[in-house]
């Protein structure tokens, strides 16, 4: 039927391989945060996500799954690319984490007390995500122009001293 597809993406594509593909994320996602000290213990990673410590053992054995609000406090806790831990594809850490990860811990725990909407939560941050971009971009024009001022003020000067 889908000819043109490797028979490890269409396995990787059923149910049961997204399944499989998101359990050993899961434990690769542990390693790493353990490895650069993010975590010391299972408590610490489910900590994180707001699941009590036997989750884990489900987790890792497949037999539990995280939840929206549970992925989006792991990853904007973390850094951990979400793309990466859906899919398997990409950066396992997002290369540009927000600058401001107090405000995403305080919009993680929000959602976690059921005080603010997961989705307009998720808009929020791609909000601010697209702000800081924009002024991002506003400051690297903004050093361009004080670059080119300066070079103007020194062919200025130049050409008084010049003809001074």
């Amino acid at each position: 039927m889908f000819s043109f597809m490797g028979e490890e993406l269409i396995n990787e594509l059923t149910n049961d391989g997204i399944k499989q593909g998101l359990t050993e994320r899961i434990k690769k996602v542990y390693e790493i945060l353990r490895d650069r000290e993010v975590v010391k213990t299972l408590t610490d990673f489910t900590n994180l996500m707001g699941l009590p410590v036997q989750a884990a053992s489900q987790l890792f054995e497949g037999k539990r799954y995280l939840t929206q609000i549970q992925m989006y406090m792991l990853t904007s806790k973390t850094g951990l690319n979400l793309n990466w831990f859906l899919t398997g594809r990409g950066d396992v850490i997002q290369r540009a984490m927000t600058d401001k990860p107090e405000l995403t811990a305080q919009i993680a725990q929000a959602i976690v007390n059921k005080a603010i909407d997961p989705d307009l939560a998720v808009e929020i941050i791609d909000e601010l995500s697209y702000k800081d971009k924009v002024i991002d971009r506003q400051r690297s024009e903004a050093q361009d122009l004080s670059t080119k001022l300066i070079q103007v003020m020194e062919l200025v000067e130049r050409y008084q001293k010049a003809n001074g």
